[in-house]
């Protein structure tokens, strides 16, 4: 016997006992007795796929049916099977269902695990659209995710555009605050990705920043130094403005400066590195990248500083 959806197409082939039943909207109570005959005497039937390639869970995930969705999962087989669980929690994460969410990941003992490797997969969705929708997945997730898969999913949300509003209530869900390291990682990786709101976004959360600007020894702080690599690679004028108002030096890479496509970019970090304010001698290298970008008010600086015009790497006619 087959079948017929509402636009009369046949989608039961190859269907067993199980996925028929599913297939023919059989009462909960019959597929739940089913379900334990199977398991007796044909556990494999859960896993059994009709024509299309469907399992029973794929075809309840496929119509959006919650109960069967659950009930599916409460048998031993499904729930312990990784790859149902994932197929069940992203459904719920796609469609939006924390109600669902929270009891499916409380039935197996790898419940957590799995509802981590789907909100890491699937963060875009929990940080990109509705907000209500979104803050009530995040509560339901959150009891069941601990502060270290917490502070992964931040590193991972920093490198995808359009999250920098979502980032605090992210952030918020951590029972304590991160560690220095995981900070200073969260701000690198930012910077990293080139995203200029995420990056100035998650510099808020590290307290200590705002503590060495506001010290006396603001100049001297090693975090500020590495903080000032990270703006001029990120270009964020304002806060190198703001680190050079205090006096904080940097000593950059040569790669740094290569990186940099207009003349004021450069000349800022010029002025921000510590060999050119300490030792003109050792920046010969400078002047020749800032000769070979035809920067000339770099050249003039640097020049100006007492960098050596004469050396292996610049040549009397680079000089313009």
């Amino acid at each position: 016997m087959n079948a017929a959806s509402p636009k009369g197409e046949i989608r039961n082939a190859g269907a067993n006992a199980l996925t028929l039943a599913i297939l023919c909207d059989a009462p909960l109570d019959f597929i739940a007795n089913l379900l334990t005959v199977a398991k007796k005497q044909y556990p494999a039937i859960v896993d059994q796929t009709d024509a299309a390639g469907r399992t029973p869970m794929m075809i309840a995930i496929e119509r959006g049916d919650h109960k069967l969705i659950y009930l599916l999962l409460q048998n031993g087989e499904y729930a312990n099977s990784p790859t149902h669980l994932e197929a069940a929690l992203d459904y719920c994460v796609t469609a939006g269902q924390p109600q669902l969410l929270k009891q499916i990941a409380q039935i197996s003992d790898t419940g957590t695990q799995t509802l981590f490797r789907v909100a890491h997969r699937r963060l875009d969705r929990l940080l990109i659209g509705d907000s209500t929708a979104q803050s009530r997945l995040l509560e339901a997730m959150h009891p069941m995710l601990s502060d270290d898969n917490i502070a992964a999913l931040l590193i991972a949300a920093v490198q995808i555009r359009g999250t920098t509003e979502k980032l605090p209530m992210l952030y918020g869900l951590l029972r304590k605050p991160m560690t220095s390291e995981q900070l200073d990682m969260l701000r690198e990786t930012a910077a990293n990705a080139g995203d200029l709101a995420n990056y100035r976004c998650v510099r808020q959360f590290d307290k200590r920043l705002a503590e060495k600007l506001n010290s006396p020894s603001a100049a001297a702080s090693l975090l500020l130094w590495s903080e000032m690599v990270r703006a001029l690679h990120i270009n964020d004028e304002d806060f190198v403005n703001l680190l050079l108002g205090k006096g904080v030096p940097a000593v950059l890479d040569e790669d740094d400066y290569g990186k940099t496509t207009s003349e004021e970019a450069f000349t800022r970090m010029l002025m921000a590195d510590r060999r050119v304010r300490e030792s003109p001698q050792s920046c010969v290298d400078l002047l020749s990248l800032a000769a070979k970008k035809n920067f000339a008010a770099c050249v003039e600086y640097l020049l100006q500083r007492g960098t050596p015009a004469h050396n292996r790497h610049l040549e009397p006619d680079d000089i313009f």
